[in-house]
């Protein structure tokens, strides 16, 4: 699962800090078959009561799409704030975490 919202994020973020390996993303995103999400404007302006504006379409669309993970590496955001686990129903981890759970193995941190 994945929202359009997300997607562009993830491109502009790699434009700015990585634009060496953009191309990998795109090629990735083209080859993967991905449910959208669709949000509506309320569910994103709802979620802003507890998330930056920024941030709150990614944690609207895992509470949306009812997903297991939300995968991220924003600490200052999303991380370690069990009330916005609670409020989307989701464990918000960071990769090597998600990685981790998924696989059941260990990966250096």
């Amino acid at each position: 699962m994945i929202s359009t919202l997300v997607m562009e994020e993830a491109q502009c973020n790699l434009a700015d800090y990585a634009p060496e390996v953009l191309p990998a993303m795109e090629i990735i995103f083209a080859s993967i078959d991905f449910d959208i999400v669709a949000l509506s404007k309320e569910e994103v302006i709802s979620t802003c009561r507890l998330v930056t504006l920024k941030d709150a379409p990614n944690l609207a669309a895992a509470k949306t799409a009812l997903v297991d993970y939300l995968v991220t590496l924003d600490k200052k955001h999303l991380l370690d704030r069990p009330e916005l686990e609670s409020h989307a129903s989701v464990l918000i981890l960071r990769p090597v975490d998600a990685y981790q759970r998924i696989t059941g193995s260990r990966h250096p941190s």
